[in-house]
């Protein structure tokens, strides 16, 4: 028996306290004080006599809960975690793991918080077992969805997609009034260029908001899914609301401004304009889609001019812009086309364009070459490999090497000499003609 007013121990069956004269009360009647002293926001008060019923030792492991989630609640997370870890790990219940799984998360231990957010599914959660969440959830499937959405955020930031598709559809089905699992599996699915998938969760999430700001948000993705899947129209209804919503979604207005561009819509705009004029902000809007507008021309002629290719159509824009993503990019680029359409000067000018500008651009010819001789010519070969190899000789890949290689006519190769090809293109090495392995240490780009 614990004295609560000055902590002294008196003997078992003593009513009163030796030392102050105060009722005595038993470890279980000092933890249930203490639970009271939390209910009332006496925290101070609760961690006392919760230490002093935990002096019993059926008590020491509810007193540390009792301590820890106090600690938790003030955001002495260390203290918290240190109490946590008095509890025998197969004694701790669901909100001991989900605490956990919350400081770990705002301490950036990703993984940690992960493995305590899957320990708190696997618990069973109640939040009416918890007396730090039993008002904070009135139902049991609200906790749930909020574990899964973490499990969701965390695996997402990661760039673990999968697994964070599951838990995203776990939150939805245990809350479908949440906004925020169907607008983060629209992402993941947009991500995917799963389109149909991504638009019907975007206009879920929509529908749900209530954020004006986080419904312009997810019209803006759900625009650029229409756009992607070629339903200009519904694009533009898309991006409209966006920035109604939000004028100052500058995603949104540069997305409208250039599928107006793009699209040649001149004749909508004077209709959107007038529109836009009945909303408040209509001003702000007017000016920074015409901004965005006047962007997006300026872009069009600044792609035009730095790829050099003579023609205005529209598609060879789109070429010229296919062009300086590749430039952009350190890898294996496939061209295809007609006899004369020009693949070699697409070639030359994504090198032009590329930072290996100021390296070697080596045309190769498979046509005009038979398979010994192209292969001796890409691969290089060892002196005496064959007769007439009187000294080692570099391939085109190795004079190429951190440059360029154009191959043209590369459908006219042998299914043997692919193989080979093959190699080179995946693991960035080859053998020259002799059997010496050659790595490239800064891949060349073949095309």
């Amino acid at each position: 028996m614990y004295c609560e007013k000055c902590g002294k121990k008196s003997a078992s069956g003593a009513a009163f306290c030796r030392g102050c004269g105060a009722p005595l009360k038993s470890s279980a009647e000092l933890f249930a004080s203490a639970e009271e002293c939390f209910r009332k926001g006496d925290y101070d008060r609760a961690i006392e006599t919760a230490g002093l019923a935990g002096k019993e030792k059926r008590f020491q492991e509810k007193s540390a809960k009792l301590a820890g989630d106090i600690y938790f609640l003030r955001g002495n997370f260390e203290q918290a975690l240190d109490a946590y870890g008095r509890i025998d790990e197969n004694k701790r219940t669901w909100d001991v793991y989900f605490n956990t799984a919350l400081i770990m998360m705002n301490t950036e231990r990703v993984k940690e918080a992960v493995s305590n957010l899957e320990n708190t599914i696997k618990s069973n959660p109640d939040p009416a077992s918890s007396i730090l969440y039993s008002e904070k959830y009135q139902r049991k499937k609200q906790l749930i969805s909020d574990i899964y959405l973490y499990l969701g955020a965390l695996n997402k930031a990661e760039g673990n997609d999968k697994e964070a598709m599951k838990a995203f559809i776990m939150a939805e089905k245990n809350a479908p009034e949440n906004e925020f699992a169907p607008a983060n599996l629209g992402d993941l699915f947009l991500k995917e260029d799963n389109y149909d998938e991504a638009i019907k969760y975007y206009l879920k999430a929509a529908a749900l908001s209530q954020d004006g700001l986080k419904k312009s948000h997810l019209y803006n993705d759900l625009g650029l899914c229409y756009f992607r899947k070629g339903l200009v129209d519904d694009a533009l209804a898309a991006f409209k609301k966006a920035v109604i919503l939000n004028p100052e979604n500058n995603n949104a207005v540069f997305n409208l401004g250039t599928i107006y561009v793009k699209s040649g819509m001149h004749d909508n705009i004077k209709n959107d304009y007038k529109e836009f004029l009945k909303h408040a902000g209509g001003v702000d809007i007017l000016f920074n889609i015409s901004k965005s507008i006047m962007d997006a021309v300026k872009s069009e002629q600044d792609i035009d001019a730095s790829v050099n290719f003579i023609g205005a159509d529209r598609s060879i824009l789109e070429v010229k812009k296919v062009i300086l993503k590749a430039a952009a990019v350190d890898s294996t680029v496939f061209i295809s086309g007609e006899n004369g359409t020009g693949k070699e000067l697409a070639a030359r000018a994504i090198h032009q364009l590329s930072p290996r500008a100021d390296r070697p651009f080596i045309v190769v010819n498979c046509g005009a070459l038979p398979e010994t001789l192209l292969e001796s010519e890409l691969f290089g070969y060892e002196k005496g490999a064959f007769t007439g190899a009187v000294k080692d000789k570099q391939g085109r890949f190795e004079i190429a090497d951190t440059g360029t290689v154009f191959i043209d006519e590369i459908g006219d190769i042998t299914p043997a000499m692919q193989v080979k090809l093959l190699r080179f293109v995946q693991e960035r090495e080859f053998e020259r003609v002799g059997l010496s392995l050659i790595h490239i240490s800064e891949p060349t780009r073949p095309y």
